[in-house]
């Protein structure tokens, strides 16, 4: 099974079947756009956090 998984990953399985030559560009784009999805997420993310651990625009109270 793990055979069959990195053949797959690697492009190995799927180039010796007759539609290879099209399923094997269609993972390599899946497997980018899910890696770019994946950054960008993160940056979200990061930002976010960052947003929030900075020190507050308005106080709590007001000294009267």
């Amino acid at each position: 099974m793990w055979e069959f998984l990195m053949g797959l990953l690697l492009g190995d399985a799927v180039g010796k079947s007759p539609l290879g030559r099209f399923v094997r560009p269609f993972l390599k784009l899946v497997l980018l756009g899910l890696v770019l999805v994946g950054f960008i997420y993160a940056c979200a993310v990061f930002r976010a956090v960052n947003e929030r651990s900075g020190s507050p625009h308005v106080h709590a109270h007001s000294p009267r």
